[in-house]
Order: structure tokens, then sequence, then C-alpha cells
């Protein structure tokens, strides 16, 4: 099945909510991105911001994969008013950053 990249794109640019969550990646504190609409669809990346841009690209591929094998794509629940919410996660002990839940717009 042949799907048009117009069409992924349409899909993917809806507002979807974006979760954020501090996270360990081994040693090292990243930041895992998601949406809740789309059961699997995660991205990581070392700050927030480069766990949003991650999700962007695998939203993406999420949807067009759904749309080939003729799955149907949620859509967003309701329009978010805070579209991005980042939630702190266990870290370790070392790391001392003061990142509370926080709600931002992108």
């Amino acid at each position: 099945m042949v799907i048009e990249e117009n069409r992924v794109m349409e899909i993917a640019s809806l507002p979807y909510k974006t979760h954020v969550e501090m996270d360990t990646c081994g040693d090292v504190v990243c930041f895992v991105a998601y949406n809740d609409e789309l059961d699997g669809c995660m991205a990581q990346g070392a700050t927030w911001q480069e766990a949003v841009k991650s999700l962007a690209d695998a939203r993406h591929d999420y949807i067009a994969a759904s749309l080939e094998h003729g799955l149907d794509v949620p859509r967003p629940q309701q329009l978010p008013v805070n579209p991005v919410s980042i939630l702190e996660s266990p870290r370790p002990a070392t790391h001392n950053n003061d990142l509370h839940m926080a709600h931002i717009a992108t």
C-alpha cells in the first residue's frame, strides 16, 4: 500500500500532547518523550528539546507505518492547553537538578 506523504504530514502535525520524562540512560541523565495516543511511539535525547525533536521524527515514522499496514492512527484526544509536559523520574543521586513537574509551551 502506497501512502501519500502529505497525509502522513497532516496527521503528524496534529496537536498531540507530548510528555517528557527525565530518566537515566546508563550513568547519564536523559529525557524520554512520548505521545499518549500513539502507543509505543517514543524518543529520547540528552535534553528535553532534543527528545521532543526526535519524537516528531518518530511520530512521522509511526504514522507512516501504521497507515501502510492499514491501521487506524489515533487522533489527539483533545487540544492541549500546554502541548508539552515534563515529568521528573527517578535519577542518580549525583544529579543535582531542580526540575519538577512543569508545563511548557513549544
